[in-house]
């Protein structure tokens, strides 16, 4: 593998690669993989997500016997979270957006006005919202360096995988040249959770070992 930093180019040799590097980013680093390992990885869209929170100066909504739990709503904010801890002290951290599919519509908002637009749709669900929450923050992933994008996307159907989505995502997640691993949630289809992208390292561990030994690992269904 060869990488720049400040200038200089480097270059580190090894048996294996374990890579989770997004792959709406490794298409655009060049490589030598296979064709078809190519067409795999520009195949995954990223998720929409945002979020943003406030601190409350006190815990409104346990006055409304409020304890933990969601409020839905229709704007574009779409839940607001309430913590199931820290019950009658002061403060707390209350989410104050949460929208998994349409997030550019906050992405492409300034801070101000992302923290704005949360205080402004808030107060249609808590009356006096405005002068009850401080200190706003946002997360909009499309802006997050390094990532560039939320949680795989394989499936363009809620209906399931297709044929073609099923060969994609089996050759992604075959070793190209036996030697180099894609991991993260976008090689499983459990995507957006810490577990799935766990879960994908543990699988191309056994992979690799199973190939190096030629079998089964102890323990392991065949």
């Amino acid at each position: 593998m060869v990488y720049e930093h400040k200038g200089i180019k480097y270059k580190i040799e090894a048996d294996y690669c374990f890579n989770s590097i997004p792959t709406h980013l490794m298409t655009g680093i060049d490589n030598n993989f296979s064709a078809d390992y190519k067409e795999a990885m520009a195949y995954p869209r990223r998720g929409e997500a945002y979020k943003s929170a406030f601190q409350a100066k006190e815990r409104f909504w346990e006055k409304d016997d409020i304890f933990g739990g969601i409020s839905w709503t229709n704007q574009p904010i779409e839940q607001i979270w309430y913590p199931p801890h820290g019950m009658y002290k002061e403060k707390g951290i209350i989410l104050s957006a949460y929208n998994y599919g349409g997030g550019m519509h906050f992405t492409q908002l300034t801070q101000e006005e992302r923290i704005e637009t949360a205080i402004r749709q808030g107060e249609k669900v808590h009356p006096n919202y405005r002068n009850l929450v401080e200190k706003g923050i946002t997360i909009a992933w499309h802006r997050m360096n390094h990532m560039l994008g939320c949680s795989a996307r394989w499936q363009k159907s809620r209906s399931g995988f297709t044929q073609e989505e099923e060969r994609l995502f089996q050759t992604l997640r075959q070793p190209a040249g036996n030697r180099h691993y894609t991991i993260g949630d976008q090689i499983t289809k459990h995507t957006a959770w810490q577990e799935s992208a766990i879960l994908s390292a543990h699988w191309a561990i056994n992979d690799m070992l199973t190939r190096k030994s030629g079998g089964a690992m102890p323990g392991q269904r065949v």
